[in-house]
């Protein structure tokens, strides 16, 4: 998984705000402190320089000038994502502005943003804006902003350049290497050598949307007082069992007031769950090709196992009205929380009564290997269509975007979500670190769609009540998307 060793020591100076928690003081590191957007930077003699990590060093040659403008379309719900339009005052927003200035001053070039729907209904609006930009005789976008869960299918259709290569007759600056493009997902997206792809720094939905347990830490010093929360996700003891033990102290929610764990009963935590528990929902064979594998019984036990803690455990309060959910472990009522990691930054988190902080949503057992953080499926990846010519500048942009995201845009984010009087500790900001360098991308996720959604096949035999014929869905689940798979693994050897 992809390392962020730096992040630490932003978030320590950053965030100045985390509250004390936890009983060990495990201290930095060392300074890696990322280094000005330039390829160079002298050292003095006097102090040696310190090693800087490679993964963390931009290669772009100095004194690009491209004279060039670059067209970048966005789903235009999300449209604040990449673009910002001027100084609001708004750290997030100033950032990103300062960002684009950057990447057009260095490079000589003009960002342009664009924006078409692109919701769960609007799809097909976002699509055809897309494929008609890249089967026209001259690129209207440089680069796209895909929807990941939906774009997955368009890996097919002949609409974007393989980002391992590009254009042969001009520069590739991408170096997919670097600590600002999520290797996990370079890995698991790769299928015979194409990669149509990328996801890092620059699509912070994907950081926004990573799908974790919060938990009231008054709470849980009061019905836990001999237990650190933090340190049992450290030592690889945070389990489904000990989780569910966790939840059951709390009674039953209706008769005692007190729920063990609130949940959306929707994709924002069910797919993270399945995520976390280890569930494979495909495995690369000894040839490195695909091959359905949720079909087993290891699956079986943990669909059953969250069926029956969304459907029927006393302790747990599973709602579609997500509001209510938060509302009820907002108002302290509550052990645990399951939702997204950028409900840290809303107005209701940043105003509760108690002390909280966020860890991993628990692993199956202790014969998993490690834990697993998953992004729900909303988040953004980049592309370049196939028609587009100049990409030696595209991919100079979208390096250098990923880098000052890296160094700029990414602290920002903490600093802005994360800030808040409730989370100042160096254990919690630690554990900041722990969920991102446990990003999860997995090939079966990431093409669900066009595999037939094998991931909807388990979620919805977790959220509603009236499915009950689990077995035999996983199994007809499972030969579908096997030909399906099979079917989309084809044209991608074409």
């Amino acid at each position: 998984m992809q390392k962020r060793i730096s992040f630490l020591l932003i978030v320590l100076v950053l965030l100045g705000c985390f509250s004390a928690c936890g009983k060990k003081d495990a201290s930095p590191d060392g300074d890696t402190t990322p280094p000005p957007a330039s390829s160079g930077g002298g050292g003095s003699q006097e102090q040696p320089e310190e090693t800087q990590n490679p993964a963390e060093t931009l290669e772009l040659p100095d004194g690009l000038n491209f004279d060039e403008t670059i067209h970048i379309l966005q789903r235009s719900h999300v449209a604040d994502e990449m673009y910002a339009e001027k100084y609001t005052g708004e750290l997030i927003n100033d950032t990103i502005y300062d960002r684009n200035k950057t990447v057009e001053a260095t490079l000589g070039v003009t960002l342009e943003f664009h924006t078409a729907e692109g919701t769960n209904q609007t799809f097909a609006t976002y699509r055809s804006a897309i494929t008609q930009s890249a089967l026209a005789d001259t690129a209207e976008y440089q680069i796209v902003a895909n929807y990941a869960y939906f774009c997955a299918a368009l890996a097919v259709e002949g609409v974007y350049h393989n980002l391992l290569e590009l254009n042969p007759v001009k520069e590739n600056y991408l170096n997919l290497d670097k600590v600002w493009w999520n290797s996990n997902y370079v890995e698991q997206a790769v299928m015979n050598d194409k990669l149509y792809f990328i996801e890092g720094d620059v699509t912070i939905s994907a950081i926004n949307r990573l799908e974790i347990l919060f938990y009231n830490m008054n709470l849980t010093s009061t019905l836990f007082p001999d237990v650190d929360f933090l340190e049992v996700v450290h030592s690889g003891e945070w389990t489904y069992e000990y989780f569910l033990e966790c939840v059951h102290e709390a009674g039953a929610g209706e008769s005692s007031g007190m729920w063990g764990v609130t949940m959306p009963c929707n994709s924002t935590s069910i797919d993270g769950f399945i995520a976390s528990l280890g569930v494979d929902i495909v495995q690369r064979n000894s040839r490195d090709v695909p091959e359905v594998s949720f079909n087993t019984d290891r699956t079986i036990s943990i669909a059953t196992a969250l069926r029956n803690l969304y459907q029927f455990d006393d302790s747990a309060y599973a709602d579609e009205a997500q509001a209510q959910t938060v509302s009820a472990f907002v108002e302290g009522n509550a052990i645990f929380h399951i939702n997204l990691l950028q409900y840290a930054g809303t107005t209701d988190f940043k105003n509760l009564k108690f002390e909280y902080a966020v860890i991993p949503l628990p692993k199956w057992d202790e014969l998993q290997e490690d834990y697993l953080v998953t992004a729900h499926d909303e988040y953004s990846t980049l592309s370049v269509p196939i028609n587009v010519l100049n990409t030696d500048t595209v991919s100079a942009v979208m390096e250098l975007m990923g880098y000052v995201s890296y160094t700029e845009l990414r602290p920002a984010l903490y600093e802005r979500t994360y800030k808040v009087r409730y989370l100042k500790t160096e254990p919690k900001a630690r554990m900041f670190d722990f969920i991102i360098d446990h990003t999860f991308f997995d090939f079966g996720y990431i093409y669900s769609y066009p595999m037939g959604d094998p991931v909807h096949v388990l979620r919805n035999n977790i959220r509603y009540a009236e499915r009950n014929q689990m077995l035999t869905e996983i199994q007809q689940g499972a030969i579908s998307s096997d030909a399906k798979l099979r079917e989309f693994i084809a044209k991608l050897y074409e």
